[in-house]
């Protein structure tokens, strides 16, 4: 959860003495901060979840102090990932997911649009720099996305949004993979 991490960074800045540091747990759509209060903002894998990224673009750009700096760490294109040897039943899975997304109204790959949403309320983009990882069987990137599938498909049987037959067929894929040793996530 965020209070995990806030309360790691908060243990951390003290640690280091770092006492400008303040963590606060709040909704991102109503952030109680002044205006030009901020050094730094960051938002990791948050902004493809709202509704509408630009109100907190405005407020966050509201709170920078000048030449301060909001760092996003986000989708561009979620459905691009792969599992090699090429996989049906993980492409599948990938657009159920991604599916189940669109029928709720979140626009994962809001990295996107966010450059041209972030100069229409006043920010510099100065840098854009994409990170693709490649995860092998037994990886950190390989585990966290068998996690997330696991998970969220199950959710998605749950909710009748999925066939049991469906996630079955990813749960064997996975584990003849994880078996054998041999596969890659990119």
């Amino acid at each position: 959860t965020s209070r995990r991490f806030l309360a790691f960074l908060d243990g951390e800045s003290k640690r280091l003495g770092l006492e400008q540091i303040e963590c606060v747990v709040g909704d991102v759509g109503e952030l109680a901060v002044a205006d030009a209060s901020v050094d730094l903002a960051y938002a990791r894998w948050l902004l493809c979840w709202l509704p509408d990224v630009t109100p907190v673009l405005r407020r966050v750009f509201a709170a920078l102090r000048p030449g301060g700096v909001l760092a996003v760490h986000d989708y561009l294109d979620w459905g691009g990932m792969a599992l090699l040897p090429s996989s049906p039943i993980f492409r599948q899975s990938v657009d159920t997911i991604l599916a189940s997304w669109q029928r709720n109204g979140v626009a994962i790959d809001v990295a996107r649009d966010l450059p041209e949403r972030a100069r229409a309320v006043g920010f510099e983009v100065e840098l854009i720099e994409p990170i693709a990882r490649i995860g092998a069987v037994g990886s950190l990137e390989w585990r966290w996305v068998g996690e997330f599938f696991h998970s969220y498909l199950s959710r998605l049987v749950a909710q009748s949004a999925l066939l049991p037959g469906a996630y079955a067929a990813f749960v064997e894929e996975w584990r003849r993979r994880e078996n054998a040793g041999k596969g890659y996530l990119v």
